[in-house]
């Protein structure tokens, strides 16, 4: 298991870097992750999963794979990258889309639109466009979990939007379970910023969420 943080917590980064809005900026975007295997400087695997994300005025976001090496069956049966959070209670969870489950991993962190704020460590970022936004390119650790939790080490970086809050590209590269290298670069692309998504989208995953045992 993979488990991977930047110098500054993903998610204060992706809050404290934006402006203030009335609302959250809603964005319409596609998603692109390109993961290579190899072994003794030999490629081996390359999987390339294309997807969606959904970000709505109220700070909601719906993020998922809609084909994995071109098949949307291998999508839906995926069990990594299919994402929801529901800012109206501050939830998170894994979505099985297949079994149309959704399982609560978090909740109780909401974020409010008006404690955005530009704030900065001091530190001078090297910057990208990516899609036609601006982003800072910042540091990645990681923690590989394979046999006990392992140490933190510098494996790749993030490019976050200081303007809109949005995270726009990851690339990591670290070492496999066989003792190979994966190579994984995700990007946002076709970026719409201003977008409302369709909200039929949300109330579906919100009628996923309800249906769960215990709810």
């Amino acid at each position: 298991m993979r488990t991977y943080v930047p110098y500054i917590f993903l998610g204060a980064l992706l809050l404290s870097t934006a402006p203030c809005y009335a609302q959250f900026m809603p964005v319409v975007a596609k998603t692109r992750e390109v993961e290579e295997t190899s072994k003794d400087g030999k490629l081996l695997e390359t999987h390339v999963r294309e997807g969606v994300y959904y970000r709505s005025s109220d700070g909601s976001v719906l993020e998922y794979w809609t084909a994995i090496d071109g098949s949307p069956e291998k999508a839906k049966l995926s069990m990594g990258g299919n994402t929801f959070f529901d800012n109206t209670n501050g939830s998170s969870y894994t979505l099985d889309l297949q079994n149309h489950r959704a399982k609560l991993e978090d909740s109780g962190h909401p974020m409010q639109a008006d404690s955005i704020r530009n704030r900065s460590d001091g530190k001078a970022y090297p910057e990208e466009w990516v899609s036609g936004v601006r982003c800072k390119v910042h540091p990645l650790k990681m923690r590989i979990n394979i046999k006990g939790p392992g140490e933190l080490f510098p494996a790749g970086q993030i490019c976050v939007s200081p303007d809109y809050g949005l995270f726009l590209k990851r690339e990591m590269t670290y070492p496999s379970a066989d003792g190979g290298t994966e190579h994984v670069v995700w990007t946002i692309q076709n970026v719409e910023m201003g977008k409302e998504p369709d909200g039929k989208l949300f109330a579906e995953v919100r009628s996923m969420a309800a249906a769960q045992p215990g709810r």
